[in-house]
């Protein structure tokens, strides 16, 4: 896989912009759709807007009451349901496959299940349970990752502190987090991207750190204002280092394989990443908040 991506020549396959298409932020490829509708979340707009990747056209646009800034998304595939967090409202919408407003979890606060400016989010397993499936989500103003039921937000655990009270967390999973904005969930890592600290850090699914990665700077391995990141099927991670205007691709123990992308306007280049998904076939979508597009490489 490593000579896969080393190979791979990265020039956009296609650039999508559209008049909504304004400060877009996180992307995902619904699972029900065939690899045919991309979801993005429209900060500027108050809207989840939803393409058809092969032709460009806006398909339909996803709202709710009192959506503010829809940030992050993700999709569950049994319950066909859209789950986005809402940077500015600090809840999680929920949507049906159809985009019909369904329900909305959590509330402001600093307590188990309430959120503060939340970004990321990510369907994951249920260590506890085969069958089942959690939500990994970026309590970014909370400087944690909270581990919630989807059905109803309720609490489940979480990875990282406020200000230092440990409540009752297990003291395996004390660790610290300078705003955490993006996480991706393979099915045995939870990979968080700690922008304030701009390190990515990997965790068991039971909360335990493994490793972390990358510094301030801008070599290979380095990040300015890492935001976003994706796993692709073999567990490879992608990260949005927006501040340098690329990607950068790890393996999973965190070892760098490639970059990509070169600061700039048009097709192939960046100036901010703002969301990253990777299909099932291996292309990479990428939001980009300052060009006001989606490219597919």
């Amino acid at each position: 896989m490593c000579l896969y991506y080393r190979s791979r020549p990265f020039s956009a396959r296609a650039l999508l912009g559209h008049a909504l298409l304004h400060r877009p932020a996180g992307v995902g490829v619904a699972p029900w759709s065939a690899g045919s509708h991309v979801y993005v979340a429209g900060t500027d707009n108050n809207q989840v807007l939803v393409f058809d990747l092969t032709k460009g056209k806006l398909l339909q646009r996803l709202t709710a009451p009192n959506m503010k800034c829809p940030q992050g998304l993700t999709f569950c595939p049994h319950r066909m349901e859209i789950y986005v967090t809402d940077k500015w409202s600090h809840c999680i919408h929920v949507f049906d496959k159809d985009g019909r407003f369904l329900r909305k979890l959590c509330f402001k606060g600093h307590g188990e299940g309430q959120l503060r400016s939340p970004e990321g989010i990510s369907l994951g397993p249920d260590p506890a349970n085969q069958e089942g499936a959690l939500l990994y989500v970026c309590d970014t103003g909370n400087d944690r990752v909270q581990i919630l039921n989807p059905d109803n937000g309720s609490f489940i655990n979480q990875i990282g502190i406020i200000g230092g009270e440990k409540g009752r967390i297990n003291k395996s999973l004390l660790t610290e987090f300078n705003q955490p904005t993006g996480v991706a969930v393979s099915k045995d890592r939870i990979v968080v991207i700690d922008f304030g600290n701009r390190r990515v850090k990997l965790f068991t699914l039971a909360g335990e750190k493994v490793k972390e990665f990358g510094a301030m700077g801008s070599s290979g391995g380095q990040f300015l204002s890492p935001e976003c990141v994706a796993v692709d099927p073999l567990g490879f991670i992608l990260v949005g280092d927006s501040g340098n205007a690329r990607v950068q691709i790890f393996q999973p123990d965190g070892a760098l394989v490639r970059v990509f992308g070169k600061r700039g306007a048009g097709p192939g280049k960046i100036r901010w990443v703002s969301g990253l998904h990777v299909t099932p076939d291996m292309d990479i979508i990428v939001t980009d908040f300052k060009n006001h597009c989606m490219q597919i490489f």
